[in-house]
């Protein structure tokens, strides 16, 4: 046989990734760090229409009990919030009790405490630039303001303990069967 058919049979080992890869988690770290752009924009846009749909359903609820019409008005119009009236009241409810849902999902969907304030910042964020666009003017009122911020606040918190408690839950291992000898 000649040299080329003995290198044939040689059998052929997996080569691990190289250590420069991005798909290696480095040592110590839980998952592999991949930055993954179309998969987080599916994250925003997930966590952006739950916030919506929440919000929605809270305005439809309490619409019955407060009495007022739900409208889009009462998501984006900066006026509307005032603890002077019934209605300003409820909205500022509904933004508290949306910023508890909101928590919840982030803890469903994004399950890292890490990243837990960039998502509420960045849902809070698209909700300025939309109340913005709506009221067609920067939103100026301090109650606004403040309910955002408590809002957000809360959220973070919230989202970032949750997290952290569905992160440090055990790992479950499979455990192999026992023959008894």
């Amino acid at each position: 046989m000649s040299e080329t058919s003995t290198a044939e049979y040689i059998p052929l080992q997996p080569q691990p990734p190289p250590p420069s890869s991005s798909s290696t988690a480095p040592a110590g770290h839980f998952r592999a760090q991949i930055f993954d752009p179309p998969f987080i924009l599916a994250q925003i846009g997930a966590v952006q229409s739950l916030y919506y749909v929440s919000s929605s359903m809270f305005l439809l609820v309490g619409s019955y009990w407060v009495e007022f019409p739900a409208t889009l008005a009462c998501l984006f119009d900066v006026e509307l919030m005032s603890v002077s009236t019934s209605m300003g009241k409820f909205l500022i409810a509904l933004y508290f009790l949306n910023a508890l849902f909101l928590a919840w999902t982030l803890t469903i969907i994004v399950r890292r405490s890490k990243l837990c304030l960039d998502f509420v910042a960045t849902c809070h964020l698209f909700h300025f630039i939309l109340a913005w666009i709506y009221s067609r003017h920067v939103p100026l009122s301090l109650t606004w303001w403040t309910v955002q911020i408590m809002a957000a606040i809360l959220a973070t918190v919230l989202s970032e303990y949750l997290c952290l408690r569905v992160e440090l839950e055990a790992i479950p291992v499979a455990q192999t069967s026992r023959v008894d000898v």
